[in-house]
């Protein structure tokens, strides 16, 4: 019988996972200076821990993946939807519990959660706006009401612990950061019949890693900035930045299920994550961090699921599943390149796996 490529237990994370808090405490200061949207940092294992390779490392590290790395592609999408439509799924009897890596606690999402829904304060708002003349005259009702500090006493929270995203009016009662302001705003404008997009920026000055969210206006045909943490429209906290991406309201919603995606990973929810990210791409697909860590969670998933079913002599799902792995890292490395979480080394563990299930199910006649 052939055998796995296997590494350290990745029950060994949870241990560990501690030491994630120590790794943010360098750009909490700018977090705090800009209200940054941490678009491109989240807290992952090493690659080589969730692959099995034999010189796996323990613990947790901050690994940045760029936003701008990389492209979505119609190949890569429809890759994805192949791997999504042949995934085998053994029976829960086949499944060795120890092998899979139990949530760190429940990931909490709701999926009947409108994040856009304006309670009573916020509908009232939208409703006065919509009946003024110009749209300038809207923008200026809104941001009044909505900016930090503003008339409905909107707040900005500086705790950078990783958390689920907020609906607006989840915001309006605890407060947010960038992303939650921005979803906010575009909640209310929706509703009182203002267009306008979201931009993810760089601020020149701050840590490569950081990024920030802001929302615009379209008033006389030209965008006008709406940044809620200063004290008027048309600009932002810091006017030297360069700007990463721009999509208009109606595509706004990526970034919350991008957020839930980070955060259900972040407590080991891979089905959560996987769901959240193919959401996010569903709504703007030009995204490529949501592309490479969907790729990522696709390969530790079935890599994993993998060695449940290989544990429980279930040759007949392992190959394929090993298989997808494989496919999955692959699809990683052409996103990210050498950045990619995904090692070559992680590719050959998956592809030597595949080989020992369907080698042991040709031993075993076919019946396992």
């Amino acid at each position: 019988m052939s055998n796995l490529r296997y590494g350290t237990d990745s029950r060994a994370k949870s241990a560990n996972a501690a030491k994630c808090a120590l790794a943010g405490a360098a750009i909490a200061s700018a977090i705090a200076m800009y209200g940054c949207f941490n678009e491109t940092i989240m807290f992952v294992p090493y690659p080589n821990q969730v692959a099995g390779s034999a010189n796996a490392k323990s613990g947790w590290v901050a690994s940045r993946l760029p936003g701008s790395m990389g492209k979505s592609s119609r190949s890569d999408w429809e890759a994805l939807q192949q791997i999504r439509r042949n995934s085998p799924r053994p029976a829960s009897s086949s499944v060795v519990a120890s092998s899979v890596p139990a949530p760190l606690q429940s990931s909490g999402y709701d999926p009947t959660a409108n994040p856009l829904a304006l309670n009573p304060a916020l509908d009232s708002l939208a409703e006065e706006a919509s009946k003024l003349k110009t749209a300038r005259e809207k923008v200026a009702k809104l941001f009044e009401a909505l900016r930090v500090g503003g008339t409905l006493g909107v707040k900005f929270d500086d705790d950078n612990t990783m958390r689920p995203p907020r609906t607006a009016s989840e915001t309006l009662a605890k407060g947010g950061q960038c992303d939650d302001l921005a979803l906010l705003w575009i909640a209310v404008a929706n509703k009182a019949g203002i267009p306008g997009g979201v931009k993810v920026v760089h601020f020149k000055d701050s840590p490569a890693e950081l990024e920030h969210m802001i929302v615009y206006a379209v008033v006389d045909g030209k965008k006008v900035l709406v940044d809620l943490q200063v004290n008027r429209t048309g600009k932002t906290k810091n006017s030297n930045y360069d700007e990463k991406s721009d999509t208009p309201s109606e595509q706004a919603l990526w970034v919350y299920h991008q957020k839930w995606a980070d955060f259900c990973r972040s407590k080991e929810d891979r089905a959560c994550a996987e769901r959240e990210y193919i959401i996010s791409l569903n709504i703007n697909p030009n995204n490529p961090y949501a592309l490479t860590h969907l790729w990522v969670v696709v390969y530790q998933d079935r890599f994993d699921r993998g060695v449940a079913a290989y544990e429980s002599k279930d040759y007949r799902s392992c190959g394929p599943l090993f298989r997808e792995a494989e496919r999955a890292g692959r699809k990683a490395q052409e996103t990210a390149g050498e950045k990619s979480l995904v090692k070559s080394s992680n590719i050959e563990d998956a592809k030597s796996n595949a080989v020992a299930c369907e080698h042991n199910l040709a031993q075993t006649g076919g019946n396992r």
